[in-house]
């Protein structure tokens, strides 16, 4: 199971975390350490450090036989060679040759990665078709997502950084990622985890969900484009898709409920339950506002709240996805989280995870107190503290073959 690839995985998001915590504290101007440059390290390293290779190695595990993850030998040693560049180019000098130059070698490895994966899908029968639906979406929305970063080129050449175009291509990488990708990953995991049959109980909120999920991706881009496009057809879409992932979520939470039996999710003891509640309500919240934003009111304020969009931006990261990959990795015992250190861990990532997002969602609202900034670097720092002590949890994981 790699599980050596999976510690220095981790290790990234360790370092992505610290990264995050010199931004709050301003560390940058102490080290000479340009903003811009831990900015970037900050979210590079998070995304394709930490996300992007653990989901590799856990859907060629999962979906693939032993024979066949071994021919991603090499795609993986490459992977984490470059990501390895790409974090000190970016500490070094931001955005500049080499760390472009990593980053679109880093491009090519995706496609790579996307053509054999979904031709050794072919070659795997005897999936269940939920989470090969779901997991070959993931593959297509990742492809898709790499137009962003290929067209920024051209952008800053002909309109510069500050134009609309800029942020549309950037806005269209993350939508892809984080909604596409990222996101259906994580579901084919879930239900591949699951192996469900046509005589699970609920199996048709699934089959809806996975219908409505599907169609609210690519309307979905248009919820990003909220700010940029004041027009009634951008609003349409962006209404659509928002009340689409509403629908998506009840049929979830209705097959949830209906087999409501800890067990049935291999979920077992207070700190995974604890997980799996964390990233429900936090995958639940995501869409919540998403509705929300389809006001216009609403919509003029997040976009202009630089606090409120990092808070959103963590929410889906920390609060879904960063644990959701821990509940999975302990699941399999790769990072168990049942030792006293590794609990009050999992509390320190949690509660520090709570309240950064209470201090940056409603600054604005008066109750912050002046002494914000110096309670969200405390609170920063648990939460670092909180994804540092898990690191001990990996040296008792153990090699899980599916």
């Amino acid at each position: 199971m790699y599980l050596k690839w999976l510690r220095l995985n981790y290790f990234y998001l360790v370092i992505a975390a610290l990264l995050g915590l010199f931004m709050r504290a301003d560390v940058g101007a102490f080290i000479s350490i340009p903003y811009n440059n831990i900015l970037h390290t900050h979210s590079h390293i998070a995304f394709l450090g930490w996300v992007y290779p653990t989901l590799f190695i856990l859907l060629i595990n999962k979906f693939l036989t032993k024979e066949k993850r071994a021919l991603f030998k090499w795609q993986l040693i490459g992977t984490h060679v470059l990501i390895m560049a790409m974090l000190v180019a970016f500490i070094m000098q931001g955005y500049g040759f080499y760390s472009i130059l990593f980053s679109s070698l880093f491009q090519l490895f995706n496609y790579w990665f996307i053509f054999s994966f979904w031709r050794s899908l072919k070659k795997s029968p005897g999936i269940n078709p939920v989470p090969l639906i779901f997991v070959k979406i993931a593959l297509l929305s990742l492809f898709i997502s790499t137009i962003g970063p290929w067209t920024l080129g051209g952008i800053i050449a002909t309109s510069g950084s500050k134009s609309h175009f800029y942020n549309m291509a950037i806005y269209f990488y993350l939508h892809f990622q984080y909604n596409g990708w990222i996101l259906f990953a994580l579901f084919a995991l879930f239900f591949r985890q699951l192996n469900i049959q046509s005589s699970t109980k609920g199996i048709k909120h699934v089959l809806n969900f996975l219908t409505y999920i599907s169609f609210a991706l690519l309307p979905g881009y248009c919820l990003s484009l909220l700010n940029i496009f004041h027009t009634a057809w951008n609003f349409s879409l962006a209404a659509l898709s928002a009340i689409l992932q509403l629908t998506a979520l009840y049929n979830l939470m209705r097959f949830l409920w209906l087999n409501r039996d800890w067990h049935f999710f291999n979920i077992k003891g207070w700190p995974q339950k604890t997980l799996a509640l964390c990233v429900l309500l936090a995958f639940a919240l995501k869409i919540m506002l998403q509705l929300l934003s389809i006001i216009p009111a609403l919509t003029e304020f997040a976009f202009n709240n630089h606090n409120i969009i990092i808070a959103f931006l963590h929410l889906t990261m920390l609060g879904v996805i960063t644990a959701y990959l821990i509940l999975v990795l302990a699941q399999n015992n790769l990072l168990p989280i049942d030792s006293l250190l590794a609990k009050i861990a999992l509390l320190l990532f949690l509660s520090g995870f709570i309240v950064t997002e209470i201090l940056l969602g409603f600054q604005f609202t008066g109750f912050i107190m002046y002494t914000f900034r110096d309670v969200l670097i405390i609170f920063t720092t648990i939460l670092f503290a909180g994804i540092f002590l898990l690191m001990p949890a990996f040296l008792k994981g153990k090699n899980y073959e599916h």
